[in-house]
């Protein structure tokens, strides 16, 4: 059973995260990017004794406690708000990692100047080139995958993207051209026929008409047609009676 922490101070998360301690930029897949991929920051700690990470998590309000495969616990920090904060209080307290949270706060600023979320192939680069900085100051290498990364950026033939958008374009038509039409235009004798004689509700004529419920129960104000009164075990179902 773990120790238990309290009143943990941000001195000693300090010492701890530069021994336990993580800093990251996060290159994720995105297919609906331009150039298919996403950038993110991250702050994690790892320990065996989840009390620790209880316990700095509740000093900085911030942050998630979940398991590992491996039986260790990680504390990850994933919000640019949260890192941000963390960064602030950190930067001049840590000694080991002061240079990865200083290219973090870099990351985000530049990020941030990419007003486009898509971002364009020179952003796309400069965001590349950061994550490469923050592996070289990690582990002293970048990794294959980032490599491959990087040179797909390169060689993106802009082409073929248009190509390949054109075709999603013309399936996306096709496909509402196969959906059922919405009959908007609500005729005041069938809503009668279908709501006072038929005795439907407003759902089930929504679903004849392809539209919302609401839609219907407009068209009955609308027609000034009288809206029927709940049955009784309902209202007393609603404690209303």
């Amino acid at each position: 059973m773990g120790r238990m922490y309290e009143n943990v101070s941000l001195d000693y998360i300090a010492g701890f995260f530069d021994g336990e301690g993580s800093v990251g930029i996060k290159v994720s897949r995105d297919s609906k990017r331009k150039y298919a991929y996403f950038f993110g920051g991250r702050i994690a700690i790892t320990q065996k004794d989840r009390t620790i990470l209880d316990a700095i998590q509740k000093t900085l309000g911030f942050g998630v406690v979940t398991m590992k495969g491996d039986g260790c616990y990680r504390l990850t920090i994933n919000s640019e708000n949260d890192c941000l904060r963390f960064i602030e209080l950190m930067e001049n307290r840590v000694l080991l990692k002061r240079e990865q949270l200083r290219l973090l706060k870099e990351f985000y600023k530049y990020r941030k100047k990419c007003r486009d979320w898509h971002f364009s192939k020179e952003s796309t680069l400069a965001l590349l080139n950061l994550a490469e900085r923050m592996q070289i100051l990690n582990n002293g290498k970048v990794t294959k995958h980032l490599l491959k990364v990087k040179e797909h950026v390169v060689n993106f033939n802009e082409e073929e993207y248009n190509k390949r958008m054109n075709k999603v374009r013309a399936e996306k038509v096709e496909r509402l051209k196969k959906l059922p039409p919405m009959r908007k235009n609500i005729p005041k004798d069938e809503l009668v026929d279908l709501y006072v004689n038929k005795k439907l509700s407003c759902c089930k004529i929504a679903k004849i008409f392809n539209v919302h419920p609401c839609t219907i129960r407009r068209r009955l104000e609308e027609y000034g047609i009288p809206r029927r009164k709940p049955p009784l075990d309902l209202l007393m179902y609603r404690g209303l009676i």
